[in-house]
């Protein structure tokens, strides 16, 4: 297993003791036994399917919002609550407030890919001109406030994944994962892990140059995540 830092307190405890300036009505955290997992939502990494298995498995989470629209004025957030970034989950709870975590990861340019038609054919928020090549010439210059306007789909999962996370790759299924997580839980459930994938799209051809400033900008996410460029 891979328990988050020091030692375990009781939920109360550490609701008590370090309660975060937030409130936890709306970063998916689900409880069991008394005991708090984290799940680092990387987006277009089958999220929404896992935090459905969870929530069957443990109950509701918290701190998860699936009305988020980015660019809202009301907004609290400038992204969803289940995409922060590690940096800013640090800086809202202490050391050892979780006691396990983990995340799931995928191929980057898959990922990319998904990213790009989810906002180009389902949200309207690219142009339907430009190619997924046009695109990632793009992404280089993005400001934090364009990275937000996509609810953080294109920020590198390095970005959003802490260190002391256990890490899946998305490529290799689940059962790993439930194993995980049956051995963190003392628990077994029969909820299966149902991901349908909302399209199957193709990188295409990316030229030389291209293909080079996509590895380079996401090489966090190669390196760490053990993805071949």
């Amino acid at each position: 297993l891979t328990p988050a830092p020091q030692g375990h307190r009781s939920v109360q405890e550490r609701l008590d003791g370090a309660r975060p300036a937030i409130s936890i009505t709306a970063m998916p955290i689900f409880q069991n036994a008394g005991k708090l997992l984290y799940f680092a939502h990387v987006p277009k990494c089958a999220g929404t399917s896992i935090e459905n298995y969870l929530t069957r498995r443990f109950g509701p989470a918290a701190l998860l919002d699936r009305r988020f629209v980015p660019d809202r004025q009301r907004n609290w957030t400038s992204t969803s609550p289940q995409h922060v970034p590690a940096a800013q989950l640090e800086r809202l709870f202490p050391e050892g407030f979780f006691d396990a975590g983990f995340a799931f990861v995928r191929d980057p340019l898959a990922r990319a890919t998904s990213a790009f038609h989810f906002h180009q054919s389902n949200r309207g928020k690219i142009d339907a001109d430009l190619s997924l090549a046009d695109w990632i010439r793009r992404i280089p210059g993005f400001k934090p406030d364009m990275h937000d306007r996509y609810d953080g789909h294109f920020r590198s999962q390095s970005h959003i994944v802490p260190q002391w996370c256990r890490v899946f790759r998305l490529e290799d299924g689940f059962d790993e994962f439930i194993a995980w997580l049956d051995a963190w839980s003392a628990s077994t459930h029969g909820a299966g892990m149902a991901h349908t994938l909302a399209g199957r799209y193709e990188a295409g051809s990316l030229d030389k140059v291209t293909l080079g400033l996509f590895h380079n900008l996401y090489r966090d996410d190669y390196d760490r995540f053990g993805y071949d460029i």
